[in-house]
């Protein structure tokens, strides 16, 4: 539509009226003065022809358009945004102006209507020419504007201009001392909470960001406001993309998506298709990426702003680069760097131009544009990105040669990460966090081993691994301080660690996940710029050294096929369980010879590998003639988290339910019973109703406590992973989080997979483990998977038999032992147990006497001991 269409209508319409009709649409209604403020021309009367012909009519002492020529001048303006936004500002300065004079008798009108078209000039330079905000309100005479909340109003714009010009903090400030406004409107509240969001995200304050704009995604709900509502959920899921939570940016940001179609509102339809483009380039979806990038540029090209034109032409540059089509890649982030108003996304388009310079092999030019990143992000504060700036730069300088100065950089990667880690105390977000940046803590390891800078490297392995775990325990433990949580050295741990203990530490690299997925899709010689060398590495600490070696395995072959079939049952093939013992102990096999603990330090996939199983050069199972073994989910966690226990009133409680009437699990509810009678009849609870309740008050009494029955683990969400505990009664591991405060030194979970966890980037094992050890008990007693009841029963018994004769007691020991005698035990020595207790020999045990049905060992190698605290180990 086009005004050449209105003077089809009326005839007395010319060429010379369409300004006029323009100023007139937008003002609504209007009077003399303001007409010719916006059409910057004086202004003696109305034009008696478009009154006569009904154009322009009488309202009270003003004019208006006639209502369907206004609808279709409006149309006209929006299509003009350039026009509408020229006029929008005039409207603004004209009623602000008239705002200043004496004596006014309708000054509440006047503000409101000044106020009116302030709001719409700011709106359209946010949406058009955001970096002239602050200009503009300069410009205005805003200072007559008395009503309180036309006031907090331009306060919030004069926030947002700060940071639509890149100066973070002083919009941040702004946004602090208004929020602090208890007057302010939920309205306005909601917009404040998710501008303040927005910048707290690109400072690398997360956890505020999320906070922020979660509480505004509320508000604008409750206020039914869907096309805010879906802005604020768009950024939650920015946020989610930025954190590598792609299912979860998927989600958020399409209902953003149809949220905004639902209102029409185009702009930000271009906004949500931009970032759905970056999930799917993220994704390894090339062609998904760019029809959702082509989308938005083309609303962009039409309304603008230029800016976001230009981060979309970055966006399709990157695209092209991992592609592997250099020129057009190269071509395109020259043209971002034109069409940018602001410096905020140039260090983008600077990183894509230095990797492509790496690609090609030209690491000294690819230098060149990494630096005027970081001289960019420095001067910004856009922290972050830092550590993917200086990452890069590492990257480039140690394939130059320049290992020093690389691991300098990589050094100042991870110190730009754990400053943002800092800002947040939430759980989630710090797995986010280091999970985002697991590649920079692997290049240092890396390169500190090519070095043969042993004690770093395991430096800088705790510095990865299970940190959330570490904070976690130490936030809910009163007897340690915060920086118990901070990771152990090398140093520390060797000074820590008692003798005959070692320490044996796994470092998986490369591990293939969702996140990369795009580095499987994309051209060669960018991947070997982007991609970690998948490698399987070992760091041993004792009491007076520190060891490393390259497993020469990768360790993706230890991944299971799904996630779903992830327990330890895969790896009991002899030939494997050999193979894995040649790589995974041979190398270091005099320590663990020569000690009487070795705790395994597990990484990614071995969370799920039985070590115990595994064959010696003799064939023999580690087991049979190595030391006791225990498991710890990091060194930090082992020698510094741990729980410092007060002395419980009673030894042990067992609770024991067979699931109900089907007793598939028929030697659940003795083996319960035959515990408390070991441990001096304490307790015995099975197959009662309420123990739930019981539980909550009373497992805070106990040294020792045991659960026998049936379990779920549950990889989609690990804290609805649970335990039967009775009739109707399932214990989960959110249970245990919310409701257990434990004392226990050690508890023990007789039940199928409860040792399972999902291990999340970070290498942060999420399961009923985590649970236990965070309510305060010391070590976990859990299986790697499906266990059979009888052989279950014989060796708890066997357990506690010895757990009970040590002075001090001693859990691995006591398994190990357990262990032992399981495999060892003859049909016939099973046979005088069970007729012991009236029962007849199952079929499924092996009839003849001097068999040992026992012995393979998907029977006895699925238990495992993961200690939460040194306090655990004791010599033996």
């Amino acid at each position: 539509m086009d005004q050449c269409f209105i003077r089809d209508q009326f005839a007395c319409l010319t060429a010379s009226h369409d300004e006029l009709l323009e100023a007139a649409a937008l003002l609504e209604t209007f009077d003399l003065p303001a007409l010719a403020a916006l059409l910057d021309q004086p202004l003696v009367a109305m034009p008696p022809e478009l009154i006569a012909a009904g154009v322009i009519c009488r309202a009270g002492l003003e004019f208006r358009l006639d209502p369907a020529v206004q609808a279709d001048v409006q149309q006209i303006l929006q299509q003009a945004p350039e026009r509408q936004r020229a006029l929008a500002g005039r409207a603004a300065a004209h009623y602000a102006q008239r705002l200043t004079k004496p004596d006014l008798h309708d000054r509440e009108a006047l503000e409101a209507t000044a106020m009116h078209y302030v709001e719409q000039y700011c709106e359209l330079l946010i949406q058009q020419e955001p970096t002239g905000l602050a200009d503009a309100l300069a410009d205005l005479p805003l200072d007559a504007v008395k009503n309180p909340h036309y006031q907090y109003l331009l306060r919030y714009y004069r926030g947002l201009s700060f940071g639509l010009v890149e100066q973070y903090a002083a919009a941040r400030a702004e946004f602090r001392d208004l929020l602090g406004e208890a007057a302010l409107e939920d309205g306005l509240r909601a917009r404040l909470l998710n501008s303040e969001g927005t910048f707290a995200r690109l400072q690398g304050d997360y956890q505020q960001a999320r906070d922020s704009f979660q509480a505004s995604h509320n508000l604008w709900r409750r206020l039914g406001n869907p096309a805010r509502e879906g802005l604020a959920l768009m950024n939650l899921g920015i946020l989610s993309y930025y954190l590598q939570e792609y299912t979860g940016a998927e989600r958020q940001l399409t209902t953003s998506l149809e949220l905004f179609h639902q209102v029409e509102n185009v702009h930000w339809q271009a906004m949500a298709w931009t970032n759905l483009g970056l999930v799917a380039r993220d994704l390894g979806h090339w062609e998904r990426s760019l029809t959702a990038f082509r989308q938005a540029a083309a609303i962009f090209e039409r309304d603008g702003p230029i800016d976001f034109l230009a981060q979309v032409t970055n966006n399709i540059a990157e695209v092209e680069l991992l592609q592997g089509q250099f020129e057009r890649a190269y071509a395109h982030f020259q043209r971002a760097l034109e069409q940018m108003c602001t410096r905020t996304y140039a260090v983008d388009a600077q990183l894509g131009l230095g990797l492509i310079r790496q690609a090609q092999g030209d690491d000294t030019a690819a230098l060149t544009h990494y630096r005027a990143a970081l001289e960019i992000v420095q001067a910004l504060g856009r922290r972050e990105i830092v550590a993917q700036v200086q990452y890069r730069i590492g990257h480039a300088e140690q394939r130059r040669q320049n290992p020093a100065l690389a691991l300098r950089h990589y050094a100042l990667a991870v110190e730009a990460i754990e400053a943002a880690r800092a800002t947040t105390s939430d759980e989630s977000l710090q797995i986010s966090i280091m999970g985002r940046w697991q590649q920079v803590y692997e290049a240092a390891i890396l390169l500190c081993l090519e070095r043969g800078n042993f004690a770093c490297a395991f430096d800088y392995a705790e510095r990865a691994r299970a940190r959330a775990f570490a904070d976690m325990l130490a936030r809910h433990n009163p007897s340690l301080k915060p920086t118990d949580a901070e990771p152990i050295t090398a140093r520390e741990a060797q000074a820590l660690l008692p003798d005959g203990t070692v320490l044996l530490a796994y470092v998986a690299t490369g591990l293939n996940n969702p996140e990369n997925a795009l580095l499987k899709a994309c051209d060669p010689q960018v991947r070997a710029c982007l991609e970690t060398p998948a490698r399987l590495l070992l760091l041993a600490v004792t009491a007076s050294e520190t060891r490393a070696h390259d497993c020469a395995l990768n360790p993706n072959v230890f991944q299971a096929s799904s996630p779903y079939l992830a327990d330890g049952q895969r790896f009991l093939a002899p030939n494997l369980l050999r193979r894995v013992y040649r790589a995974l102990i041979a190398p270091v096999a005099d320590l663990v010879a020569g000690s009487q603990q070795t705790v395994i330090i597990p990484h990614g996939p071995l969370h799920q590998l039985p070590f115990a199983a595994l064959l010696d050069e003799a064939t023999e199972p580690l087991l049979e003639h190595g030391p006791n073994l225990s498991y710890a989910p990091s060194a930090t966690v082992l020698l510094r988290a741990g729980r410092s226990l007060a002395q419980p009133t009673d030894l042990c409680l067992a609770v024991g339910y067979d699931g109900g009437s089907d007793r598939k699990l028929r030697h659940v509810e003795p083996e319960a019973a035959t515990v408390a009678a070991i441990c001096g009849g304490d307790a015995a609870w099975h197959g009662h109703t309420g123990i739930q309740r019981q539980l909550r008050s009373e497992v805070g009494r106990y040294r020792w406590l045991h659960f026998a029955c049936h379990g779920e683990f549950d990889h989609d969400d690990p804290l609805r992973s649970w335990l039967e505990i009775g009739p109707g009664e399932k214990l989960s591991a959110a249970d245990v989080l919310a409701h257990y405060q434990l004392q226990a030194e050690l508890v023990t979970l007789s039940a199928c997979r409860s040792g399972l966890s999902r291990v999340l980037r970070g290498d942060e094992p999420m399961g009923l483990v985590r649970t236990f050890l965070r309510a305060g008990a010391r070590a976990v007693l859990v299986t790697l998977w499906m266990v059979e009841d009888i052989s279950a029963r014989l060796l708890m018994e066997h357990f506690y038999t010895t757990l009970l004769t040590q002075q001090p007691s001693d859990p691995a020991t006591a398994l190990r032992a357990a262990q032992r005698y399981l495999r060892q035990l003859s049909t016939a020595e099973i046979a005088e147990w069970l007729a012991g207790k009236g029962e007849p020999l199952p079929e499924h045990v092996k009839a003849e006497p001097t068999a040992q049905p026992f012995a393979n060992p998907i029977f006895w190698a699925p238990y495992v001991l993961v200690c939460g605290g040194l306090p655990a180990l004791t010599s033996s």
